[in-house]
């Protein structure tokens, strides 16, 4: 029964999160999507179960979306949801789900869910030269890189004053240790 309910689960979750534009040759077909979410939204509902057994199948969802992490970000390509986005855009909530599957978190939201708290998480920003070229095929605009802050030139340190080297390898300090390694040989005999 488990299972079942594991994948009914992958399969609505996988289901609603399909992209805006599929009429672009860049974009992903809903089969391909569902293909690649099924397996890994099964096996966290079946793991959510193994912990919590009484969670049913809306339990389920709801903690999937609850822990779920924020899609990445690539302002370049446009949102999702915006009508003139003709291909690759940036998923939002609203177009492509609640985010990320985020498994490890979803085990601790099954082990307790009126207790969890999700993790304050910040979406990560993308932006490569083959992103830039990708908006540029898409017709997007490409705004200038900000420089980053100079780094400040570290200020010269004067060396320090000449000195003879350091106690450790003179010539007392080596008939020392000899003199230990000797004592230590007798008492090992």
């Amino acid at each position: 029964m488990a299972v079942a309910v594991a994948v009914a689960v992958a399969v609505q979750a996988s289901a609603t999160a399909e992209p805006v534009a599929l009429g672009h040759p860049w974009s992903v077909r809903p089969h391909h999507l569902a293909a690649a979410a099924v397996a890994a939204v099964a096996a966290t509902a079946a793991l959510m179960l193994g912990i919590n057994p009484q969670l049913t199948p809306d339990d389920l969802v709801a903690g999937m979306r609850a822990s779920a992490a924020p899609f990445v970000q690539v302002p370049l390509l446009g949102n999702c949801a915006a009508d003139d986005n003709p291909g690759r855009c940036t998923c939002t909530g609203t177009a492509c789900g609640a985010g990320q599957l985020d498994a490890d978190q979803a085990l601790v939201w099954a082990a307790d869910p009126s207790a969890y708290v999700a993790p304050a998480r910040t979406a990560p920003t993308l932006r490569n030269s083959a992103i830039e070229a990708c908006a540029v095929l898409l017709g997007r605009p490409v705004p200038p890189v900000d420089a980053p802050a100079p780094t400040p030139t570290p200020v010269p340190v004067d060396p320090p004053a000449a000195s003879s080297g350091g106690g450790a390898v003179s010539l007392a300090w080596l008939w020392l240790l000899g003199m230990a390694a000797l004592a230590l040989r007798r008492h090992q005999i």
